[in-house]
């Protein structure tokens, strides 16, 4: 077995447990995973490789500038420690950081060593996490003892992963992740996409959280307009008109049918399920303008702090020191009260990075507005939640830059994959 064959392995070994780590922070109140295990395992193989001289498969640039970037906006959220009262929170603040500094640099050699196969593996490897995810969740539906499982005895508890909503964005992230190696490979196997992506809305809704609904929705929509299109594709391949018309009507049938029990089935399972109730109780959020709870408290602390300290904030990590009970559920508050202006360009240059980044991926016009679309579900989901802890954004950070600088297909294959 080839060095990278072993460095890819225990990559993807991180990636298959990501669901089940709180925040991938090995400190305080989070223990040490097996995601957090095999992660610093490949970094540690990666960098005795380069110490010995093995290092001889360059590094795409598209990495390169990545990390260049990451160390960019970690050096200006730096600058928030002049104002923190607490060094040691600032600190453990900067390691989910390093954790996705960490991640460039093993997906970046993986992906130069590996090619488009690396990419198809981690497709792999997050659809049989997401399955593996939801057993306790079907085994809760079909009645059967859980007493392995559950945390509590609400369904949104069943799954593996502790917190609910993290969960919950693992699938809606995981979900966009695999539709966009899929389709940017030219993966025509449209009835495989769409079961994945009805899992994860399964999934997403059971897990109630209303952000990661949102987000399975744009990426529902944006799906739609490509299906539509490849079934345009299909209909033009017939010769007769008639034809055309009888696959049209069938199509539309199908299309009209699974929408009537889609929508009945989910107003059945709402009455007998609080939790999604909770996840369809967004529509009533944007109508009012106002998320809600203690994320409408802690946005307005946050911006009140933001006032006092708007150079550097108060010391990236640091928000309990001013109020213990809440953390600011908004990421872009969350930066500006932390860190200041100085430590939220820092977000802004990454975003304007991974912009540049999706108009190079080499797809068609509507693949990429499907992408775009993605990617700006992300920007949406941020304002109810702090993301960047999430180790699963920084792989869709790390999947954009792949797919804006594609290689040849390799023969080989990566074991288990």
């Amino acid at each position: 077995m080839s060095f990278a064959k072993i460095i890819s392995f225990l990559f993807l070994t991180s990636v298959f447990f990501l669901p089940y780590v709180r925040m991938g922070i090995p400190f305080g109140l989070y223990s040490f995973s097996l995601s957090d295990v095999a992660l610093l395992a490949s970094s540690l193989l990666v960098f005795l490789r380069f110490v010995s001289g093995g290092f001889t498969i360059p590094m795409k640039k598209g990495f390169k500038w990545f990390a260049i970037v990451q160390c960019l906006f970690m050096v200006l959220l730096l600058f928030s420690a002049f104002g923190a009262s607490s060094l040691y929170k600032c600190a453990i603040a900067f390691v989910p950081h390093l954790y996705a500094l960490l991640l460039t640099i093993v997906f970046g050699y993986c992906y130069s060593a590996r090619g488009q196969i690396f990419l198809t593996a981690i497709r792999r490897v997050l659809m049989w996490s997401l399955i593996v995810s939801v057993v306790p969740l079907i085994m809760f539906i079909a009645g059967l003892p859980m007493n392995l499982f559950l945390h509590n005895v609400s369904p949104r508890y069943v799954f593996l992963c502790r917190n609910p909503n993290q969960y919950a964005f693992f699938v809606a992230i995981s979900t966009a992740i695999y539709l966009m190696i899929s389709i940017s490979a030219g993966d025509k196997n449209n009835g495989k996409l769409f079961l994945v992506f009805a899992l994860a809305f399964f999934a997403g809704l059971f897990a109630a959280s209303r952000a990661a609904f949102v987000y399975l929705a744009i990426i529902g929509l944006s799906f739609s307009v490509y299906w539509i299109r490849e079934v345009y594709r299909i209909i033009m391949r017939f010769s007769s008109v008639r034809q055309r018309y009888v696959f049209s009507i069938l199509v539309l049938g199908a299309v009209a049918a699974g929408s009537f029990f889609s929508y009945t089935g989910i107003n059945c399972l709402q009455k007998r399920c609080g939790m999604i109730y909770r996840a369809l109780s967004v529509v009533e959020n944007i109508r009012q303008g106002s998320i809600g709870g203690n994320t409408d408290i802690s946005i307005e602390k946050g911006l009140e702090q933001f006032r006092k300290h708007p150079v550097l904030g108060i010391g990236f990590g640091n928000f309990h020191e001013f109020y213990y009970t809440y953390e600011v559920h908004n990421t872009y508050i969350s930066l500006l009260a932390e860190t200041g202006i100085i430590g939220f360009s820092g977000f802004a240059i990454l975003v304007i990075f991974l912009l540049a980044r999706l108009r190079k991926v080499r797809a068609g016009r509507l693949e990429r507005g499907m992408f775009l679309m993605f990617f700006m579900g992300y920007l949406l989901i941020s304002i109810p939640h702090y993301m960047l802890r999430e180790r699963w954004v920084w792989l869709y950070f790390l999947v954009i830059t792949a797919l804006s600088c594609p290689l040849k297909k390799n023969k080989e294959s990566i074991p288990g994959a």
